[in-house]
């Protein structure tokens, strides 16, 4: 709760009472928190393309074929 009302707070979430069920609360992402987030994506993605671009050739390679053990590791 602490959490939320700081995120609140700073206009990055916005609370909803549930219609059906007036004991719940949903918790939104304002356009500002949106905003935020998407800043952040590009952020993370320009300094992993500048990492990746810094790789050779056989490095990327490894990479490429590394992605499904990646990806089942994720998942699990």
């Amino acid at each position: 709760t602490r959490i939320v009302s700081a995120l609140e707070e700073r206009g990055l979430v916005a609370r909803e009472q549930d219609a059906k069920d007036r004991r719940l609360v949903i918790v939104r992402l304002a356009d500002e928190g949106k905003a935020m987030l998407a800043a952040d994506r590009r952020r993370r993605d320009a300094w992993l393309n500048l990492r990746l671009r810094e790789l050779s050739a056989n490095e990327r390679e490894v990479l490429r074929r590394a992605v499904p053990v990646l990806e089942k590791l994720a998942s699990s």
